[in-house]
């Protein structure tokens, strides 16, 4: 028959760590059993076979503590909200009923350490029945795109674990050979500018040495190669004071120093050749 597993309450708000790594008052009996597991360890040391009896004295304790109520019946979790709660537990390898000492907080943080968009994560024993559980997911910043296959990953450009139905189009795109190694640096150099990144769209990495930033309007913005971040500052403060994100440009290349070239739309050509500066997508209206 399967094990049952334990129950799992999961609690999303700020966790303030105020004990020791096990916390709670140690019953009579359990002391007892700690101080023999304890005298047992100095007498046996001293024998070829002590290895057998600290063992030994080990499982008595375990069962001692079992014994006086010492067993998982609750598992605590804060910080939960992307890894699915069946992967936790299968990686947790815990089970109801289990004695509390006989779980190894230290291989379960190994074990959960590796499950996708799990950034950190803290796990202790709670006297007398309650592992704890402290994540921290990695957040979603991105999609990457190879060989057709997109996933989302933070800004450190490590995987994230997506929700049911999440609509993760939100998120900029980036492509190009070699990008992955490049995403730290792109969000360095972005998150500066909290105003343009929220306008990006799709972020390629060209030659292996720069970036096209394509935004939500469909304008492009070529970004040089080297003193990138110098560069972006100065067409930011320019950006500002005339509006060049909301003009109608397809292009705004900066690549060269100490100069922005402009390209205008072909739509925004086609306005400019009318004598009278006439839309030619909304017939009758002017733009002068």
């Amino acid at each position: 028959m399967q094990a049952e597993q334990p129950s799992v309450s999961y609690n999303t708000t700020r966790f303030r760590h105020a004990g020791g790594p096990q916390t709670g008052a140690l019953k009579k009996p359990l002391l007892s059993a700690l101080i023999g597991a304890g005298l047992l360890v100095g007498l046996f040391a001293t024998i070829p076979h002590w290895p057998r009896w600290i063992a030994q004295a080990d499982e008595k304790f375990i069962a001692v503590s079992a014994q006086n109520g010492y067993i998982v019946n609750n598992v605590q979790v804060i910080g939960r909200d992307r890894v699915p709660a069946a992967d936790l537990l299968t990686a947790l390898h815990i089970q109801r009923g289990m004695p509390l000492f006989a779980y190894h907080p230290q291989n379960a943080q190994d074990a959960v350490r590796q499950l996708t968009g799990v950034k950190s994560v803290f796990i202790e024993r709670r006297w007398p029945d309650t592992v704890f559980i402290r994540l921290q997911e990695r957040l979603p910043a991105a999609r990457w795109q190879k060989h057709e296959q997109v996933r989302v990953v933070d800004t450190e450009g490590k995987i994230v674990a997506v929700k049911p139905n999440e609509d993760v189009t939100r998120y900029p795109i980036i492509i190009g050979q070699g990008a992955t190694k490049q995403i730290v640096p792109l969000f360095q150099l972005l998150q500066p500018q909290p105003e343009l990144l929220a306008q990006v769209k799709a972020a390629t990495w060209i030659g292996k040495r720069r970036w096209d930033l394509t935004l939500k309007n469909g304008m492009v913005i070529k970004l040089p190669a080297k003193d990138t971040d110098l560069a972006l500052s100065k067409l930011m403060r320019l950006a500002k004071k005339e509006s060049l994100l909301e003009r109608d440009l397809a292009v705004i290349d900066i690549r060269l120093p100490r100069q922005a070239v402009l390209r205008p739309t072909k739509r925004a050509d086609l306005m400019i050749e009318r004598p009278d500066f006439s839309d030619p997508g909304k017939p009758g209206k002017k733009n002068i």
